[in-house]
């Protein structure tokens, strides 16, 4: 198969509620996912040379970028910040949900286009930033961690 160009072009956030509902809050305009493993090498004595590697502790590390948001429910902030402070809600993180596909551009006009998705599950952030640049729309970039990346790919 021949390697072919590809075009991002569709991307969500999701939230899941309490009752289990699943929310799409935020049409994304910039995405990094990076799937990460720690290494732990182990290097003998008389060697200099590593002897054996060992990988753990998968992080999907996930930056988003948007740009549009509803003023009134600010789903994102308030779940992130948290609204609702109970004593059995309080330390646990609110769980979202990001999904990116990209389509391939076809070079020729008999070429199958194809789309790659990638979901990542269990994503937390630990804050909201809010930059505020006089004559600028106003953007928020999000870092966290996802507990797991998979992906998918069609061909069209």
């Amino acid at each position: 198969m021949v390697a072919v160009a590809w075009f991002a072009n569709n991307a969500s956030l999701d939230f899941k509620d309490k009752n289990g509902t699943s929310l799409t809050i935020a049409a994304l305009q910039g995405i990094t996912v990076e799937p990460k493993y720690e290494m732990v090498e182990l290097y003998g004595m008389e060697d200099l040379r590593r002897a054996a590697v060992a990988r753990h502790s998968l992080k999907v590390n996930v930056t988003v970028k948007y740009a549009k948001w509803d003023a009134a429910a600010d789903t994102i902030f308030n779940q992130v910040v948290g609204s609702d402070f109970t004593s059995a809600t309080k330390n646990v993180p609110p769980m979202f949900s990001l999904t990116a596909s990209f389509k391939s551009l076809p070079a020729s006009a008999g070429e199958t286009q194809q789309t790659q998705t990638y979901t990542v599950t269990d994503i937390v952030f630990d804050g909201v930033p809010i930059n505020m640049n006089q004559n600028e729309f106003i953007t928020r970039e999000m870092s966290g961690t996802g507990r797991m990346v998979t992906m998918t790919g069609v061909a069209s």
